[in-house]
Protein backbone atom coordinates (compact mmCIF):
# COMPACT_ATOMS: atom_id res chain seq x y z
CA UNK A 1 0.00 0.00 0.00
CA UNK A 2 2.83 2.48 0.84
CA UNK A 3 4.36 1.77 -2.20
CA UNK A 4 1.70 2.14 -4.40
CA UNK A 5 0.68 5.69 -2.96
CA UNK A 6 4.01 7.23 -3.10
CA UNK A 7 3.54 6.68 -7.06
CA UNK A 8 -0.13 7.97 -6.60
CA UNK A 9 -1.51 4.68 -8.35
CA UNK A 10 -3.01 3.12 -5.26
CA UNK A 11 -6.85 2.45 -5.81
CA UNK A 12 -8.52 1.28 -3.24
CA UNK A 13 -11.69 -0.69 -5.05
CA UNK A 14 -8.50 -2.31 -6.84
CA UNK A 15 -7.38 -3.64 -3.52
CA UNK A 16 -10.48 -4.54 -2.48
CA UNK A 17 -10.49 -7.08 -4.98
CA UNK A 18 -7.27 -8.36 -4.83
CA UNK A 19 -7.28 -9.29 -1.34
CA UNK A 20 -10.71 -10.35 -1.25
CA UNK A 21 -11.67 -8.20 1.74
CA UNK A 22 -14.67 -5.62 2.15
CA UNK A 23 -14.47 -1.77 2.70
CA UNK A 24 -15.14 -1.53 6.40
CA UNK A 25 -12.30 -4.52 7.03
CA UNK A 26 -9.99 -2.56 4.57
CA UNK A 27 -10.84 0.82 6.80
CA UNK A 28 -10.07 -1.36 9.73
CA UNK A 29 -6.74 -2.53 8.86
CA UNK A 30 -5.68 0.81 7.79
CA UNK A 31 -6.77 1.75 10.99
CA UNK A 32 -4.59 -0.40 12.98
CA UNK A 33 -1.95 0.26 10.61
CA UNK A 34 -2.47 3.97 11.50
CA UNK A 35 -2.33 3.42 15.91
CA UNK A 36 0.46 1.06 15.58
CA UNK A 37 2.33 3.93 13.54
CA UNK A 38 1.44 6.44 15.85
CA UNK A 39 2.45 4.39 18.76
CA UNK A 40 6.13 3.82 17.23
CA UNK A 41 5.96 7.81 16.10
CA UNK A 42 4.65 8.74 19.71
CA UNK A 43 4.77 6.40 22.30
CA UNK A 44 3.18 8.74 25.21
CA UNK A 45 0.33 9.59 22.95
CA UNK A 46 -2.05 11.80 24.28
CA UNK A 47 -1.79 15.78 23.71
CA UNK A 48 1.64 14.92 22.66
CA UNK A 49 0.06 12.73 19.80
CA UNK A 50 -1.86 15.68 18.75
CA UNK A 51 0.79 18.09 19.40
CA UNK A 52 2.34 16.18 16.53
CA UNK A 53 -0.21 15.75 13.78
CA UNK A 54 -0.47 19.77 14.31
CA UNK A 55 2.88 19.84 13.23
CA UNK A 56 1.86 19.48 8.91
CA UNK A 57 -1.23 21.24 7.40
CA UNK A 58 -1.54 17.71 5.47
CA UNK A 59 -2.28 15.55 8.90
CA UNK A 60 -4.70 18.13 10.18
CA UNK A 61 -7.63 15.56 8.82
CA UNK A 62 -5.68 12.52 11.07
CA UNK A 63 -5.67 15.73 13.56
CA UNK A 64 -9.60 15.75 14.11
CA UNK A 65 -10.50 12.33 13.61
CA UNK A 66 -7.90 11.17 16.56
CA UNK A 67 -8.87 14.33 18.37
CA UNK A 68 -12.34 12.72 18.07
CA UNK A 69 -11.65 9.49 19.30
CA UNK A 70 -9.57 10.79 22.25
CA UNK A 71 -12.08 12.87 23.31
CA UNK A 72 -14.80 10.08 23.59
CA UNK A 73 -11.93 8.32 26.10
CA UNK A 74 -12.17 11.22 27.94
CA UNK A 75 -15.12 8.68 30.02
CA UNK A 76 -12.91 6.15 31.17
CA UNK A 77 -10.49 8.92 32.89
CA UNK A 78 -10.49 10.85 35.92
CA UNK A 79 -12.31 13.88 36.31
CA UNK A 80 -9.43 16.06 36.92
CA UNK A 81 -7.06 13.88 34.20
CA UNK A 82 -9.85 14.86 31.55
CA UNK A 83 -9.93 18.40 32.33
CA UNK A 84 -6.24 18.59 32.46
CA UNK A 85 -6.50 16.94 28.73
CA UNK A 86 -9.34 19.28 27.45
CA UNK A 87 -7.34 22.46 29.18
CA UNK A 88 -4.28 21.35 26.91
CA UNK A 89 -6.35 20.72 23.70
CA UNK A 90 -7.95 23.78 24.32
CA UNK A 91 -4.87 25.86 24.09
CA UNK A 92 -3.30 23.82 21.17
CA UNK A 93 -6.38 24.92 18.93
CA UNK A 94 -6.32 28.24 19.82
CA UNK A 95 -2.22 28.93 19.61
CA UNK A 96 -1.63 26.60 16.37
CA UNK A 97 -4.10 26.06 14.15
CA UNK A 98 -4.61 28.77 11.59
CA UNK A 99 -8.14 30.46 11.20
CA UNK A 100 -9.40 28.99 7.51
CA UNK A 101 -8.16 25.06 9.10
CA UNK A 102 -10.57 25.45 11.95
CA UNK A 103 -13.30 23.11 13.08
CA UNK A 104 -15.18 24.95 15.76
CA UNK A 105 -17.59 22.21 16.09
CA UNK A 106 -14.41 20.40 17.46
CA UNK A 107 -13.60 23.08 19.93
CA UNK A 108 -17.39 23.10 21.01
CA UNK A 109 -17.33 20.00 22.33
CA UNK A 110 -14.68 20.16 24.35
CA UNK A 111 -15.71 22.90 25.42
CA UNK A 112 -18.79 21.50 26.78
CA UNK A 113 -17.25 18.77 27.96
CA UNK A 114 -14.82 20.91 30.09
CA UNK A 115 -17.87 22.67 31.73
CA UNK A 116 -19.35 19.83 32.18
CA UNK A 117 -16.62 18.18 34.25
CA UNK A 118 -16.10 21.02 36.61
CA UNK A 119 -16.32 20.58 40.06
CA UNK A 120 -18.62 23.04 42.49
CA UNK A 121 -15.71 25.01 43.75
CA UNK A 122 -13.98 25.76 40.55
CA UNK A 123 -17.08 26.38 37.96
CA UNK A 124 -16.87 30.42 37.99
CA UNK A 125 -13.22 30.44 36.89
CA UNK A 126 -13.59 27.47 34.67
CA UNK A 127 -16.95 29.36 33.37
CA UNK A 128 -15.07 32.79 32.37
CA UNK A 129 -12.17 30.54 31.29
CA UNK A 130 -13.81 29.30 28.47
CA UNK A 131 -15.53 32.58 27.90
CA UNK A 132 -12.00 34.24 27.32
CA UNK A 133 -11.65 31.59 24.70
CA UNK A 134 -14.34 32.17 23.22
CA UNK A 135 -13.80 35.69 22.48
CA UNK A 136 -10.43 34.98 21.59
CA UNK A 137 -11.76 32.87 18.90
CA UNK A 138 -14.38 35.54 17.61
CA UNK A 139 -11.98 38.11 17.79
CA UNK A 140 -9.30 35.75 15.59
CA UNK A 141 -11.87 35.56 13.03
CA UNK A 142 -13.21 39.21 12.98
CA UNK A 143 -9.10 40.35 12.40
CA UNK A 144 -9.23 37.45 9.37
CA UNK A 145 -12.02 38.79 8.01
CA UNK A 146 -10.71 42.20 8.70
CA UNK A 147 -14.06 43.36 9.98
CA UNK A 148 -12.61 43.88 14.11
CA UNK A 149 -12.43 47.44 13.62
CA UNK A 150 -16.08 47.42 13.65
CA UNK A 151 -16.82 45.24 16.62
CA UNK A 152 -13.94 45.91 18.71
CA UNK A 153 -15.72 48.43 21.28
CA UNK A 154 -18.19 45.91 21.77
CA UNK A 155 -16.46 42.94 22.39
CA UNK A 156 -13.89 45.32 24.80
CA UNK A 157 -17.38 46.22 26.98
CA UNK A 158 -17.63 42.06 26.98
CA UNK A 159 -14.41 41.46 28.05
CA UNK A 160 -14.49 44.51 30.88
CA UNK A 161 -18.00 42.41 32.34
CA UNK A 162 -15.51 39.61 32.23
CA UNK A 163 -12.94 41.29 33.95
CA UNK A 164 -12.50 38.60 37.57
CA UNK A 165 -11.33 40.10 41.34
CA UNK A 166 -7.73 39.77 41.31
CA UNK A 167 -7.64 39.37 44.70
CA UNK A 168 -9.53 36.26 44.54
CA UNK A 169 -8.83 34.46 41.64
CA UNK A 170 -6.39 32.24 40.20
CA UNK A 171 -3.01 33.37 38.46
CA UNK A 172 -4.34 30.89 35.64
CA UNK A 173 -7.66 33.24 34.66
CA UNK A 174 -5.57 36.55 35.46
CA UNK A 175 -3.23 35.78 32.45
CA UNK A 176 -6.22 34.06 30.68
CA UNK A 177 -7.97 37.77 30.86
CA UNK A 178 -4.83 39.75 30.01
CA UNK A 179 -3.74 37.48 27.45
CA UNK A 180 -7.59 38.02 25.57
CA UNK A 181 -7.49 41.97 26.32
CA UNK A 182 -4.20 42.31 24.91
CA UNK A 183 -4.93 39.86 21.90
CA UNK A 184 -8.36 42.55 21.44
CA UNK A 185 -6.08 45.87 21.41
CA UNK A 186 -3.25 44.33 19.05
CA UNK A 187 -6.13 43.23 16.36
CA UNK A 188 -7.49 46.89 16.55
CA UNK A 189 -3.98 48.33 16.39
CA UNK A 190 -3.74 49.99 19.99
CA UNK A 191 -0.05 49.27 19.85
CA UNK A 192 0.98 51.58 23.12
CA UNK A 193 -1.75 49.21 25.18
CA UNK A 194 -0.69 46.25 24.05
CA UNK A 195 3.03 47.12 25.34
CA UNK A 196 1.53 48.58 28.70
CA UNK A 197 -0.62 45.51 29.14
CA UNK A 198 2.02 42.99 28.52
CA UNK A 199 4.51 45.07 30.91
CA UNK A 200 1.42 44.88 33.36
CA UNK A 201 0.66 41.25 32.83
CA UNK A 202 4.36 40.52 34.00
CA UNK A 203 4.11 42.09 37.39
CA UNK A 204 1.70 39.06 38.18
CA UNK A 205 4.01 36.32 39.53
CA UNK A 206 3.05 33.22 37.55
CA UNK A 207 3.26 29.15 38.55
CA UNK A 208 3.68 28.20 35.26
CA UNK A 209 7.12 29.17 33.89
CA UNK A 210 5.57 28.97 30.26
CA UNK A 211 3.02 31.83 30.91
CA UNK A 212 6.11 34.05 31.84
CA UNK A 213 7.54 33.10 28.81
CA UNK A 214 4.85 33.81 26.73
CA UNK A 215 4.06 37.24 28.44
CA UNK A 216 7.57 38.17 27.99
CA UNK A 217 7.43 37.15 24.15
CA UNK A 218 4.32 39.29 23.67
CA UNK A 219 5.95 42.23 25.17
CA UNK A 220 9.05 41.93 22.57
CA UNK A 221 6.43 42.15 20.02
CA UNK A 222 4.73 44.90 21.42
CA UNK A 223 8.01 47.14 20.98
CA UNK A 224 8.11 46.07 17.56
CA UNK A 225 4.38 47.34 17.25
CA UNK A 226 5.46 50.58 18.95
CA UNK A 227 8.41 51.27 16.28
CA UNK A 228 11.19 50.48 19.24
CA UNK A 229 12.71 47.79 16.15
CA UNK A 230 16.62 47.73 17.94
CA UNK A 231 14.72 47.20 21.63
CA UNK A 232 12.27 44.72 20.02
CA UNK A 233 15.72 42.34 18.50
CA UNK A 234 17.40 41.99 21.56
CA UNK A 235 14.27 41.35 23.46
CA UNK A 236 13.26 38.40 21.36
CA UNK A 237 16.88 37.79 20.63
CA UNK A 238 17.60 36.97 24.77
CA UNK A 239 14.76 34.82 24.87
CA UNK A 240 15.32 33.05 21.20
CA UNK A 241 18.70 32.38 22.35
CA UNK A 242 17.92 31.45 25.53
CA UNK A 243 15.62 28.62 25.38
CA UNK A 244 15.07 25.74 23.69
CA UNK A 245 12.49 26.07 20.55
CA UNK A 246 10.08 23.47 21.92
CA UNK A 247 10.11 25.20 25.16
CA UNK A 248 8.56 28.27 23.90
CA UNK A 249 5.06 28.40 23.14
CA UNK A 250 3.58 29.02 20.13
CA UNK A 251 6.79 29.07 18.51
CA UNK A 252 5.81 29.61 15.16
CA UNK A 253 3.85 32.70 15.89
CA UNK A 254 6.79 34.28 17.22
CA UNK A 255 9.01 33.14 14.87
CA UNK A 256 7.54 35.17 12.58
CA UNK A 257 6.74 38.36 14.54
CA UNK A 258 10.82 38.03 15.31
CA UNK A 259 11.97 37.45 11.53
CA UNK A 260 9.84 40.74 10.63
CA UNK A 261 11.64 42.59 13.21
CA UNK A 262 15.31 40.82 11.62
CA UNK A 263 14.09 42.23 8.08
CA UNK A 264 13.12 45.66 9.34
CA UNK A 265 16.46 45.53 11.85
CA UNK A 266 18.87 44.32 8.35
CA UNK A 267 19.53 41.44 10.19
CA UNK A 268 19.34 38.91 7.15
CA UNK A 269 21.23 36.61 8.11
CA UNK A 270 19.39 35.40 10.86
CA UNK A 271 16.46 35.04 8.84
CA UNK A 272 17.83 32.72 5.97
CA UNK A 273 19.26 30.73 8.92
CA UNK A 274 15.77 30.35 10.08
CA UNK A 275 13.92 29.43 6.79
CA UNK A 276 16.89 27.16 5.45
CA UNK A 277 16.25 25.41 8.71
CA UNK A 278 11.96 25.23 8.26
CA UNK A 279 12.66 23.71 4.93
CA UNK A 280 15.49 21.25 5.87
CA UNK A 281 13.03 20.46 9.51
CA UNK A 282 10.19 19.27 6.30
CA UNK A 283 12.10 18.20 3.93
CA UNK A 284 9.52 16.42 0.96
CA UNK A 285 6.85 17.93 3.00
CA UNK A 286 7.73 21.22 2.72
CA UNK A 287 5.16 22.55 0.15
CA UNK A 288 2.29 20.92 1.69
CA UNK A 289 3.31 21.52 5.04
CA UNK A 290 4.22 25.33 4.61
CA UNK A 291 1.36 27.99 5.71
CA UNK A 292 0.39 30.87 4.59
CA UNK A 293 2.16 33.16 7.17
CA UNK A 294 5.30 31.42 6.47
CA UNK A 295 5.35 31.78 3.04
CA UNK A 296 4.80 36.27 3.27
CA UNK A 297 7.79 35.64 5.48
CA UNK A 298 9.74 33.90 2.20
CA UNK A 299 8.85 35.95 0.16
CA UNK A 300 9.64 39.44 2.13
CA UNK A 301 13.29 38.12 2.85
CA UNK A 302 13.71 36.62 -1.09
CA UNK A 303 12.38 40.42 -2.21
CA UNK A 304 14.15 42.29 0.28
CA UNK A 305 17.41 40.04 -0.43
CA UNK A 306 17.20 40.41 -4.45
CA UNK A 307 16.48 36.80 -5.16
CA UNK A 308 13.08 37.89 -7.30
CA UNK A 309 12.50 35.43 -9.15
CA UNK A 310 12.57 32.52 -6.22
CA UNK A 311 10.42 35.00 -4.43
CA UNK A 312 7.99 35.38 -7.29
CA UNK A 313 7.63 30.95 -7.04
CA UNK A 314 6.59 31.76 -3.29
CA UNK A 315 4.17 34.51 -4.48
CA UNK A 316 2.22 32.09 -6.83
CA UNK A 317 2.55 29.41 -3.74
CA UNK A 318 1.05 32.14 -1.58
CA UNK A 319 -2.19 32.22 -3.98
CA UNK A 320 -2.57 28.98 -4.00
CA UNK A 321 -2.64 28.20 -0.05
CA UNK A 322 -4.96 31.40 0.16
CA UNK A 323 -8.06 30.39 -2.56
CA UNK A 324 -10.48 32.98 -3.37
CA UNK A 325 -8.86 34.97 -1.15
CA UNK A 326 -10.05 33.40 2.20
CA UNK A 327 -8.33 34.98 4.03
CA UNK A 328 -8.07 38.65 3.14
CA UNK A 329 -5.01 39.95 5.08
CA UNK A 330 -2.83 37.58 3.26
CA UNK A 331 -4.46 38.17 -0.31
CA UNK A 332 -3.81 42.10 0.26
CA UNK A 333 0.14 40.94 0.93
CA UNK A 334 0.24 39.11 -1.81
CA UNK A 335 -1.17 41.46 -4.36
CA UNK A 336 1.77 44.36 -2.38
CA UNK A 337 4.71 41.62 -2.25
CA UNK A 338 3.62 40.99 -6.60
CA UNK A 339 3.62 44.45 -7.36
CA UNK A 340 7.39 44.87 -5.54
CA UNK A 341 8.53 41.67 -7.74
CA UNK A 342 7.61 43.22 -11.08
CA UNK A 343 8.71 46.91 -10.07
CA UNK A 344 11.77 45.44 -8.50
CA UNK A 345 12.87 42.45 -11.45
CA UNK A 346 12.44 45.22 -13.95
CA UNK A 347 8.62 45.33 -15.00
CA UNK A 348 7.90 48.43 -14.04
CA UNK A 349 4.78 48.97 -16.54
CA UNK A 350 3.28 45.41 -14.78
CA UNK A 351 3.79 47.34 -11.39
CA UNK A 352 1.57 50.43 -12.57
CA UNK A 353 -1.13 48.54 -14.17
CA UNK A 354 -1.28 46.01 -10.86
CA UNK A 355 -1.31 49.10 -8.86
CA UNK A 356 -4.46 50.19 -10.58
CA UNK A 357 -5.78 47.18 -10.36
CA UNK A 358 -5.41 46.63 -6.68
CA UNK A 359 -6.72 49.82 -5.96
CA UNK A 360 -9.60 49.20 -7.40
CA UNK A 361 -9.85 46.11 -5.57
CA UNK A 362 -9.21 47.69 -2.19
CA UNK A 363 -12.23 50.38 -2.65
CA UNK A 364 -14.69 47.50 -2.94
CA UNK A 365 -13.73 46.35 0.96
CA UNK A 366 -13.77 49.73 2.23
CA UNK A 367 -10.04 50.33 1.71
CA UNK A 368 -10.03 53.57 0.11
CA UNK A 369 -7.38 55.40 -0.72
CA UNK A 370 -8.07 58.58 1.64
CA UNK A 371 -8.20 55.59 5.26
CA UNK A 372 -6.29 53.03 4.33
CA UNK A 373 -2.36 51.45 4.51
CA UNK A 374 -3.33 49.37 2.25
CA UNK A 375 -4.24 51.74 -0.25
CA UNK A 376 -1.12 54.03 0.56
CA UNK A 377 1.13 51.22 -0.09
CA UNK A 378 0.17 51.22 -4.28
CA UNK A 379 -0.14 54.79 -4.46
CA UNK A 380 3.69 55.43 -3.39
CA UNK A 381 4.59 52.78 -5.33
CA UNK A 382 3.50 54.95 -8.66
CA UNK A 383 4.79 57.64 -6.90
CA UNK A 384 7.92 56.39 -7.11
CA UNK A 385 8.03 55.33 -10.60
CA UNK A 386 6.87 58.53 -11.56
CA UNK A 387 9.58 60.25 -9.88
CA UNK A 388 11.80 57.68 -10.91
CA UNK A 389 13.89 59.79 -13.60
CA UNK A 390 13.44 63.55 -12.17
CA UNK A 391 14.69 64.76 -9.06
CA UNK A 392 11.29 65.62 -7.26
CA UNK A 393 10.80 64.45 -4.06
CA UNK A 394 7.82 63.24 -2.77
CA UNK A 395 4.59 65.74 -2.15
CA UNK A 396 3.38 66.42 1.78
CA UNK A 397 0.65 63.81 1.37
CA UNK A 398 2.99 61.39 -0.05
CA UNK A 399 5.35 61.87 2.56
CA UNK A 400 2.25 61.51 5.06
CA UNK A 401 1.49 58.27 3.52
CA UNK A 402 5.28 56.64 3.28
CA UNK A 403 6.02 58.05 7.34
CA UNK A 404 3.14 55.00 8.74
CA UNK A 405 5.40 52.51 6.19
CA UNK A 406 8.50 53.42 8.97
CA UNK A 407 6.41 52.30 11.98
CA UNK A 408 4.91 49.33 13.49
CA UNK A 409 4.24 46.53 11.82
CA UNK A 410 4.06 48.21 8.42
CA UNK A 411 7.64 49.02 8.59
CA UNK A 412 8.94 45.67 6.83
CA UNK A 413 7.06 47.18 3.66
CA UNK A 414 8.35 50.90 4.37
CA UNK A 415 11.54 48.36 3.90
CA UNK A 416 10.48 47.69 0.77
CA UNK A 417 9.24 50.84 -0.27
CA UNK A 418 12.91 52.20 0.47
CA UNK A 419 13.74 49.49 -2.43
CA UNK A 420 11.66 50.44 -4.92
CA UNK A 421 12.43 54.29 -4.49
CA UNK A 422 15.82 53.62 -4.89
CA UNK A 423 15.75 51.33 -7.77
Amino acid sequence: MLSKTKQWKFNKENALSDLNITSSHFDKICSELLARCYTLLVPEGGINLLTFLNTSRAWLPHFYKETSRQLKQLDKTSRIDAQVFLKQFITLYIDSIPVMFRNNAVYEKAARKYLLLSASDTKKEDELYIAYTKIWLEINVLFAAGTIKNKGNAIGRKLERLKPDFRNISDELIYQWYWTLIYLKQSVEDNPAVAQLAETALKTKYKNPSTTLRLQMKYAEALYFTSRFEESFFAFSAIMNKYERAEIPNIGYFTTRYLQVCLITGNFAIVKSELEQMKQDAESRFIAQVTPRDIMTFIKYYILAGEYEVAYEFIRLGFIKNPKAKYLQYEIELRNLETAYFYLSGNIPQALEMCERHLRYLRTKGFGIKKSPYSFYFALVKAYAKKRHTKETLSENEDAMMKVFLRGTNAVYGRMLQKIAAY
